[in-house]
């Protein structure tokens, strides 16, 4: 190559890769431009990837689990089951009316 001074032509290597697709004539449309413009997700305000949906955790959990929430609720009345809650319910009672009592003497 020569130095920057010399009017030496200097030769530039070619690009490989794609050719560019050719500049249509202003007399026909070009394809991207009869076709409707696609709209972004980002520019649509219709989208719905951007809304706040309140709850919608809660809601899609219970539509996950709506349908093993009745066999939850049969499977626990079990012959061991109804015994100790009815026990521990007079249990409490128990201390409930004592507490009651207590608070009525006149000490």
């Amino acid at each position: 190559m020569g130095s920057p001074e010399s009017n030496d032509p200097v030769t530039v290597p070619r690009r490989s890769g794609p050719v560019a697709a050719p500049i249509p004539a202003d007399d026909e449309p070009s394809a991207a431009a009869t076709r409707p413009r696609a709209r972004s997700r980002r520019s649509d305000p219709t989208s719905s990837w951007w809304r706040i949906r309140l709850f919608s955790g809660m809601v899609n959990d219970l539509r996950r689990r709506a349908p093993y929430y009745l066999s939850d609720w049969t499977d626990a009345w079990d012959y061991r089951v109804v015994p100790a809650t009815v026990y521990m319910y007079f249990a409490k009672s128990v201390s409930w009316a004592t507490i009651a009592l207590l608070r009525q003497s006149p000490f």
